[in-house]
């Protein structure tokens, strides 16, 4: 079965390939003489940010899911689950603060 936890893998794995191609396709094109504001360069930076910021978020709403899944079975989660809101509010501002623009 195709649960939370494959979701949320299946967005992080194509991250982790497009982190170090991403510059490295760059630095190629840049090497072939193509100028810095130039359409290739553009398209290339255009998909890899595209493809980031539509896998990262994806991978936010997952592993959110997964979270209150889990806190929804635990004891008094009517409780937990405001709580475990307001974490996960505070670490996604976090990351969306300290992670690359």
């Amino acid at each position: 079965a195709f649960g939370l936890v494959q979701c949320w893998l299946m967005c992080w794995f194509p991250c982790l390939i497009l982190m170090p191609a991403f510059p490295r396709a760059v630095a190629a094109l840049l090497d072939a003489g193509w100028d810095p504001h130039s359409w290739p360069v553009v398209v290339v930076n255009y998909i890899a940010q595209s493809g980031f910021s539509f896998l990262m978020g994806n991978g936010l709403i997952s592993g959110t899911l997964m979270v209150f899944d889990f806190v929804a079975g635990q004891p008094e989660s009517d409780k937990l689950l405001a709580e475990a809101n307001g974490y996960l509010s505070v670490a996604q501002g976090l990351g969306g603060g300290l992670g690359p623009t």
